[in-house]
């Protein structure tokens, strides 16, 4: 093992075997090396109703994203994953208005009403 994801949920060992059994030992050196870093759809929906900006992802706060802990420890609940892609709205700044981010955040909400 490599010790990373998963060692502060180690107490529960059903949390480790159901990450790994989902694949989480796959996933898991990738989450730790940042080569992938999950955004938290709260922080998203959060900055967006503060009327804010999204900025380039290394410019991000840590509370923006969601620790290799959390993943593996929510993942066994079902962690519902969204991927967005969009064309930046100005040559220097992707959502300047935050418009996006707000139509992001509308649908963040309502899947996140459909889950509950």
């Amino acid at each position: 093992s490599m010790g990373g994801c998963c060692e502060k949920s180690r107490g529960t060992a059903a949390v480790r075997v159901g990450w790994d059994e989902l694949g989480g030992a796959e996933l898991e050196p990738v989450l730790l090396s940042g080569a992938i870093a999950l955004l938290d759809a709260h922080w998203l929906i959060s900055l967006a109703g503060a009327g804010g900006v999204p900025h380039p992802r290394q410019c991000l706060p840590p509370e923006a994203f969601l620790s290799a802990d959390e993943v593996a420890t929510s993942a066994i609940r079902g962690l519902p994953i969204v991927c967005v892609s969009h064309a930046w709205c100005t040559p220097h700044h992707p959502d300047p208005d935050g418009e996006s981010l707000r139509a992001l955040a509308r649908t963040l909400k309502l899947l996140e009403a459909q889950s509950s």
